[in-house]
């Protein structure tokens, strides 16, 4: 498409797409809630709390981890080699850097 009509379009096009996201967005009717003071615990139990209820959960923990293993394997490993500089030296010195 970018080749047919150029990227202008494109990005007005996606801007127009969002149009209807925004509106629906904003035609919300959302009361606020009082936040309830005696409920609240503090941070390290409230996140105890959470873990204690992934690692119960099934679904939720084998969502989190197939997401850490789809993460761990799509990151782009030669980024963590250590040789990145001279990486884009060799391509600096190709193009006559």
């Amino acid at each position: 498409m970018i080749a047919a009509v150029g990227e202008g379009w494109c990005f007005a096009l996606d801007a127009v797409s969002s149009v209807g996201v925004i509106a629906s967005l904003l035609a919300m009717k959302v009361t606020p809630r009082a936040l309830d003071e005696a409920g609240r615990q503090h941070l390290l139990e409230e996140l105890h709390h959470g873990w204690r209820y992934i690692v119960g959960f099934t679904p939720i923990r084998t969502a989190l981890l197939l997401v850490a293993i789809v993460s761990a394997a799509g990151t782009p490993h030669g980024a963590d080699a250590g040789d990145c500089g001279r990486g884009a030296a060799r391509r600096a010195e190709h193009v006559g850097i």
